[in-house]
C-alpha cells in the first residue's frame, strides 16, 4: 500500500483467492486504487506498508520483511476498518 493504492503482484503470479477480490472490491468502492505490478523485494521500502489477505485473518498487515520493519499506514487500518463492517454486513458470504 502507498497512500491509496494497493499494488498486487499480476493475478497470473499468485493464487486468486476470494478475499483477495473481496478487499479489492472494498477498496475501490471506497477511494482506493488497484494496480496490478511486479513487486520485487529492493521495492519494499517504497511503499507505506504491506498486508496479506486470507479468509481466517481477513486483512493482516505486515510488519516485518527479512531486516525491514514495516509501518502500518493510517490508510491499511481505515481499509481494515472497511472491510471489517463489509464483511460483518455479509455475515461471510461473499457474492462478488
Amino acid at each position: 500500500i502507498k497512500g491509496m493504492t494497493l499494488y498486487s503482484p499480476p493475478q497470473k503470479e499468485i493464487l486468486p483467492g476470494i478475499m483477495r477480490k473481496a478487499v479489492g472490491h472494498v477498496a475501490i468502492r471506497n477511494g482506493f486504487k488497484l494496480e496490478e505490478k511486479k513487486i520485487s523485494f529492493s521495492d519494499v521500502l517504497n511503499y507505506d506498508g504491506a498486508f496479506l489477505t486470507s479468509t481466517s485473518s481477513q486483512i493482516m498487515p505486515i510488519s516485518k520483511i527479512d531486516n525491514i520493519t514495516l509501518k502500518i499506514p493510517a490508510e491499511l487500518f481505515n481499509l481494515m476498518k472497511l472491510f471489517k463492517d463489509f464483511y460483518d454486513n455479509c455475515k461471510g458470504v461473499l457474492f462478488i
